[in-house]
């Protein structure tokens, strides 16, 4: 019994041996193993709500540092895009961890439609906030380690830098005054 366990202990150590991490997260491409379906990270409407709410009953969009005056000028935004979160594990995951996922706070925001549209899906390595990147660096990390997602090395070098630099990771709130 014994000899067994070491054994594969030792066989568990060479198969690892080789996977490279990033603050505790596997570095490896992207790979799409099933179809995305959209419909499988579907959510609910009122979550709108529990983002406003969550943001003290403010409309507020952390990316650029706006105030709105109505959720119709925004669109709810998943940090880690739904189709790059499948791409990067959950496309081995249950359906209802992909709706899980889909409805998680912590990867749910607010944006202006033009923001949330130009952002689309795509990863930190090709889209970043203009405002409050300490902050997306520090939740993506975060929602990633959350459903053991894997990440690509171009992603891992821009949150890296990003992370590195930053003196806090809280979300500004006061929005920028334009004059």
């Amino acid at each position: 019994m014994v000899k067994t366990f070491v054994i594969f202990l030792i066989l568990c150590d060479i198969a690892f041996a080789d996977v490279e991490t990033w603050r505790g997260l596997v570095v490896a491409p992207e790979e799409r193993c099933s179809e995305y379906k959209p419909e499988d990270y579907t959510h609910p409407p009122w979550l709108e709500e529990v983002i406003i709410f969550g943001m003290g009953g403010r409309i507020y969009g952390p990316y650029t540092r706006t105030n709105f005056t109505s959720p119709g000028e925004t669109e709810i935004d998943h940090l880690i895009a739904k189709s790059e979160a499948h791409d990067s594990g959950l496309c081995k995951a249950s359906r209802k961890t992909r709706r899980l996922f889909a409805s998680d706070p912590r990867n749910l925001i607010l944006a202006a439609t033009a923001t949330n549209r130009h952002k689309g899906d795509k990863d930190a390595s090709a889209w970043l906030p203009p405002q409050n990147q300490c902050w997306f660096a520090q939740t993506t990390l975060r929602v990633r380690r959350a459903y053991g997602l894997t990440i690509d090395t171009e992603e891992a070098d821009v949150l890296e830098q990003i992370l590195s630099e930053c003196a806090s990771f809280k979300m500004v709130l006061r929005a920028i005054e334009t004059t």
